[in-house]
């Protein structure tokens, strides 16, 4: 009696551990089938994916599934020239600076954050610099902080208006090619400003149109500009406390004004 018993336990234990097996079997089954494995937490991620604790790299691209760039994070060496209707602009200048460059997704370049200290130059000795591009064109909505010589700085949001171009269109008019050098870019369109001024206005000069900003005399100003640039009307409040309101033609003259 105690011997049937325990086979009958036996063959239990042997039902059991099949029948384990087969799950076990299943799930690992399942698991690889789907490309998944366990983390050192316990947390199930795809095979394809990579966590790590520390990341060193000169440039960082995240990209889309064709391979085009979304957003690049790069050092003051290596930073991605900017691309229209995939068009490489290779002699475009500012781009030595550590910088997030942002994509749209179709390979044009829609803005980007820039960062430098000590380029020797007037008001690029301290660069902190967000901007969005227009459609395919250049910067229409920037904040900025610059500083000059540790003492002068300038804080501020600016709204632009842009030429209503294509970008290559406009460079291809003035001549410039888009393997051309920093230099030979430069040269080109100094040249075509000089040659043929009010074409050159139409296709390519940036217009500010508002300015939310703490100027280089620590002065608060808001200035409102015409479709020319031109300041029409000015809100300030200066660092002792003296504020106004100016409202100026288009040679920059007061017509009226309210004083405090």
């Amino acid at each position: 009696m105690e011997t049937k018993r325990i086979k009958s336990q036996l063959n239990w234990l042997k039902l059991y551990a099949l029948v384990n097996t087969v799950v076990l079997v299943a799930v690992l089954f399942y698991l690889n089938s789907e490309s998944y494995s366990a983390t050192d937490n316990g947390r199930l991620v795809k095979q394809d994916s990579l966590k790590v604790y520390y990341l060193s790299v000169e440039r960082l691209d995240i990209v889309e599934n064709d391979g085009g760039l979304a957003i690049s994070l790069s050092n003051s060496k290596t930073s991605p020239n900017p691309t229209f209707d995939n068009v490489e602009l290779k002699g475009v200048s500012n781009r030595n600076t550590p910088n997030i460059i942002f994509f749209d997704g179709q390979g044009d370049e829609v803005g980007g954050m820039a960062f430098s200290n000590n380029l020797n130059s007037d008001w690029q000795q301290g660069m902190r610099h967000l901007a969005f591009d227009g459609n395919q064109q250049d910067e229409v909505v920037t904040v900025s902080h610059f500083i000059k010589n540790d003492s002068i700085s300038r804080t501020g949001f600016y709204i632009h208006q842009r030429p209503q171009i294509h970008i290559l269109e406009a460079l291809s008019e003035m001549g410039v090619s888009p393997n051309d050098t920093e230099d030979i870019l430069a040269n080109k369109i100094s040249e075509f400003k000089k040659s043929n001024p009010k074409r050159f206005e139409e296709i390519w000069q940036l217009k500010s149109r508002i300015s939310i900003e703490k100027d280089e005399q620590d002065d608060a100003v808001i200035n409102l500009r015409d479709d020319e640039g031109r300041v029409r009307m000015k809100l300030f409040v200066q660092k002792d406390g003296n504020s106004g309101i100016h409202f100026l033609d288009e040679r920059g003259s007061i017509i009226r004004e309210f004083n405090r």
